[in-house]
């Protein structure tokens, strides 16, 4: 858990684990609308060709059970390096 944030479901992603590494990174984020968000030339092609073709995350259909705005905001502003 970085930063000491809750314990939720709503302060957590489900991500590959090369994913989750360049997210723990800073190497890649998610914007409002669930895109991915990548470092400037910290990503190869060949990891990027692993993203959805829309470039955004799947996320569950009822907005209870996605990430929360607030989380992926302090993640952005904190951690990425985007």
């Amino acid at each position: 858990m970085h930063a000491d944030g809750p314990d939720s479901h709503r302060n957590g992603v489900a991500l590959s684990s090369t994913f989750h590494c360049m997210f723990d990174r800073g190497l890649i984020s998610i914007d409002d609308d669930y895109s991915l968000l990548f470092k400037r030339n910290a990503v190869p092609g060949n990891v990027l060709s692993l993203v959805n073709p829309d470039g955004r995350l799947r996320v569950p259909e009822q907005e209870i059970y996605r990430p929360h705005r607030q989380f992926l905001e302090y993640h952005r502003e904190q951690v990425f390096k985007g």
